[in-house]
């Protein structure tokens, strides 16, 4: 059996099995929300990556009620009294007499309406309010971004391919190999100058498609010399957190 396929393991739940040609070993990685995921070599058996498992039981249970601890305390549970300011718009939560749950952006304001006589932190009306601001804040993303780029391209004399405009999950940024910029949406919950900094971060990969001596040094040139100082500024953002 090679996967990959999920299992039922008892006491753990759905496990996902698969292969991988690059693993040495077998591994078992906990995950928020995707839970278990065990990877194994192409020359091990299902039944020894299954049997590893089992023998690990007591710690993946441990951890996957650190990891369910972690998942509740990183999201933000949205109701009439969450403060939440983008660059163009404010979030706006309130019941209304409808059956359904609306979200509509106008004004300035995301507006986000659950069915009165039910409950604000019901699963179906957070994910829609979490929906509805990553929705605004591509909007958002799509007309201010592209100009920035372009502006800091031109002005340091860097070339870029393409622009993308996307939801990432662990990235604020990445270049491909073919000079291609992909952006985070959640790059607009970032200050001004963290912006700045996620933009030529990427534009110095045109040049240089790794993090060594070359890298830093045009970095730092292109950030007046601040650039260790916005390293540090960012890591207390999160492209998941609100």
């Amino acid at each position: 059996m090679s996967g990959p396929f999920l299992i039922n393991i008892e006491d753990i739940g759905k496990v996902l099995f698969r292969t991988d040609r690059r693993c040495k070993r077998i591994s078992i990685r906990i995950e928020p929300i995707k839970g278990v995921r065990v990877s194994y070599p192409l020359q091990t058996s299902f039944d020894e990556a299954l049997t590893f498992l089992i023998s690990r039981k007591k710690w993946v249970l441990t951890n996957l009620e650190l990891a369910a601890n972690r998942v509740e305390k990183r999201y933000t549970i949205f109701d009439e009294n969450t403060i939440f300011k983008a660059r163009t718009f404010s979030l706006k939560i309130g019941a209304h007499n409808s059956n359904l749950i609306t979200v509509e952006l106008n004004n300035g304001y995301l507006k986000v309406c659950y069915p009165k006589g039910s409950s604000v932190k019901a699963d179906s009306f957070q994910n829609a309010v979490r929906l509805g601001i990553e929705e605004a804040l591509r909007i958002e993303a799509k007309r201010l971004l592209p100009g920035r780029v372009h502006y800091l391209s031109k002005k340091n004399g860097i070339r870029y391919n393409r622009l993308f405009i996307k939801k990432m999950k662990t990235r604020w940024g990445s270049c491909s190999q073919r000079d291609n910029i992909n952006l985070n949406i959640h790059m607009m919950r970032l200050p001004d100058h963290l912006v700045d900094y996620v933009l030529l971060h990427e534009l110095c990969h045109i040049i240089h498609k790794n993090h060594g001596t070359g890298f830093k040094v045009l970095l730092n040139r292109l950030t007046h010399g601040r650039a260790p100082l916005y390293e540090e500024e960012i890591k207390q953002y999160s492209t998941t957190i609100y």
